[in-house]
């Protein structure tokens, strides 16, 4: 094993025991550990704990090169020397790459490393996320962050930099800084602030990733910054640019257009949660290229705070459905999905443009990975037993794609051994027998996802209500073991015109039971016939009636309660009148 993972795991504060001679109990290189990353966030570690580990088991990690101590807080920069010591590394250069003190207390850890160069040489990655360290011990990191063989990647996330010269020294002349991965996110940025680093930009830094989410950020410093990135042409190494949740509105909407066509390594944009209008989302958007002739694989522009209407986001849609080869169809003024042949993106495409609106037709078109709207805030993705009807029998190749009567169209086909196996037959004999009566089977819906307190009569009183209905007989799926309900349901309905209202319910977003969206889908199928079709009518025609009779005696005997109920109320009551010393069946 050479990764241990044990973060969020309670270390107790036991003194180890110290072994009873003064040799080194570790001299056998044979039961040295073999990890190369561990992982100890969160565990109540101390500066005790890792100093008594390191006296008693020194050189014990010697090939560690991830180390996790984030979130313990207790740990200072003062136990660095004891991890040196387990790594092994106390007077050579240590082989240790990352190292995460995320919440830890490191007011010295400057001084620490910069006098033990050796040891720290081959330091990559440093994770300083919510330490407490003053913005001058920041500064003070610069000597860290030098060509050739200084910090690559550095994480500053919620230190508060705001009006401070630590950036200035931190990054020092561009060209001579070897930082390509800063993380600012939560540091209270004001436009102010990103000088230094537009200033090191222009300069020569060669820097592929920058967070600056989650601060003051307005299009000022935004602009001046994606400038610099922008004049730095073919040569610009910028392939993440965090900007996320800032204040910026439509004054550098051309300049974030001309950094997505210039900047030839960008792969992610982040913009949303910002103030960009409805006319700055469509210059960013105009300035799209084609997939493979461009870098850029994400473009965030979710949750504007200024007001996208409705004309405004059709329009936005339709210009990404354009720069991503789709074509929209539309057919009597109603566009129509799946209708035009697939464009072949790039794996991991995204565009988000959720918290916008854009729930219409052309929403619905382009939802997808590739392309995140709104309308499934509207209409949940689903898939119903039609679909999967469907989708087996293109696979088998038996769907042919030639109607001649329209009314057949996409009907599958199945014999009657597959369709009783698709139902479950004979596994579970309380479903309805009328499956395989074919004028039946026209007039059934299948419902998916109900809630498992759902009764046989709130449900045909809800179908009947609110989609106006007209219900023949509606059957609760139970699990074939414990005969609880499933969520599934069987309906048939009296006529054909009432499986087409109980769709358009559904497809209004209308099907709801005990505020729980479910499924309704058709069944359209052609089961070949069996010789026993006459035994099939016979059948369903028994179990109909008999399952009539069932309902009628339940409803009576419900109706005798509540009679029987009513009528020992209202003789309650009486006594009660008539004896006002009686009250809720005591004597007073």
């Amino acid at each position: 094993m050479v990764v241990c993972n044990i973060n969020d795991t309670g270390v107790t504060s036991q003194e180890p025991t110290t072994p009873s001679t003064g040799t080194d109990v570790l001299s056998d290189s044979a039961i040295r550990s073999n990890f190369t990353s561990l992982g100890v966030a969160n565990c109540s570690l101390s500066d005790d704990i890792i100093a008594a580990l390191a006296n008693q088991l020194p050189g014990s990690l010697p090939n560690l090169s991830e180390l996790d101590l984030t979130g313990n807080g207790a740990v200072t920069a003062d136990a660095l020397p004891f991890l040196m010591s387990l790594i092994g590394a106390s007077d050579h250069a240590s082989g240790l790459q990352t190292l995460r003190l995320g919440s830890l207390s490191t007011n010295s850890l400057p001084s620490i490393i910069q006098g033990s160069t050796v040891t720290w040489g081959n330091l990559k990655s440093l994770d300083l996320r919510r330490v407490k360290m003053t913005p001058v011990e920041v500064g003070s990191l610069g000597a860290l962050c030098t060509r050739p063989s200084g910090l690559v990647d550095l994480c500053l996330d919620g230190l508060k930099l705001s009006r401070s010269d630590a950036l200035e020294k931190l990054l020092g002349s561009g060209s001579l800084c070897s930082i390509e991965s800063l993380s600012l996110a939560g540091c209270a940025l004001q436009d102010s602030d990103l000088a230094p680093i537009t200033a090191a930009v222009t300069e020569g830094l060669a820097i592929r990733s920058l967070k600056l989410s989650a601060n003051r950020i307005t299009d000022t410093g935004a602009g001046s910054l994606m400038e610099a990135f922008v004049a730095r042409g073919a040569e610009c190494p910028l392939a993440e640019l965090n900007l996320a949740n800032n204040q910026i509105r439509d004054g550098c909407a051309e300049t974030v257009s001309k950094l997505i066509s210039t900047a030839p390594r960008l792969h992610s944009l982040l913009l949303g949660h910002n103030a960009l209008s409805g006319a700055s989302l469509k210059t960013i958007l105009a300035s799209l290229c084609t997939m493979d002739s461009t870098s850029l694989r994400v473009l965030d522009l979710c949750s504007q705070d200024s007001q996208v209407d409705e004309s405004e986001m059709e329009e936005l849609l339709s210009l990404v459905a354009e720069k991503l080869g789709y074509r929209m169809d539309e057919a009597e003024g109603v566009k129509r999905c799946g209708t035009s042949p697939l464009p072949c993106h790039p794996q991991g495409l995204t565009i988000n443009l959720t918290g916008l609106g854009g729930s219409g037709e052309t929403g619905q078109a382009l939802d997808s990975l590739a392309v995140k709207t709104d309308y499934v805030r509207v209409q949940r993705p689903w898939l119903a037993l039609q679909h999967s009807l469907e989708i087996s029998d293109w696979l088998r190749g038996s769907l042919s794609s030639e109607c001649n009567d329209d009314s057949d169209c996409g009907q599958c086909s199945l014999t009657s051994v597959e369709w009783c196996q698709v139902l479950g037959l004979p596994k579970d004999p309380s479903l309805p027998s009328w499956l395989q009566v074919s004028e039946h089977r026209s007039r059934a819906v299948y419902l998916t996802g109900l809630s498992g307190g759902v009764s046989a009569g709130k449900l045909e009183g809800d179908l009947e209500s609110e989609a106006d209905c007209l219900v023949k007989e509606v059957c609760i799926m139970k699990d074939f073991i414990v005969r609880q309900p499933n969520g599934i349901a069987w309906v048939l309905m009296a006529d054909d015109s009432s499986v087409q209202k109980a769709l358009e319910f559904f497809h209004e977003g209308k099907a709801l039971m005990f505020s729980q969206p479910y499924v309704i889908s058709q069944v359209k199928l052609s089961v070949i016939a069996s010789d026993s079709k006459e035994e099939d009518l016979t059948k369903a025609r028994v179990d109909l009636e008999a399952r009539a009779q069932e309902a009628a005696r339940e409803n009576a005997e419900h109706r005798a309660l509540l009679a029987s109920s009513y009528q020992a109320s209202q003789e309650r009551h009486e006594y009660a009148k008539a004896n006002p010393a009686y009250a809720d069946g005591r004597i007073w």
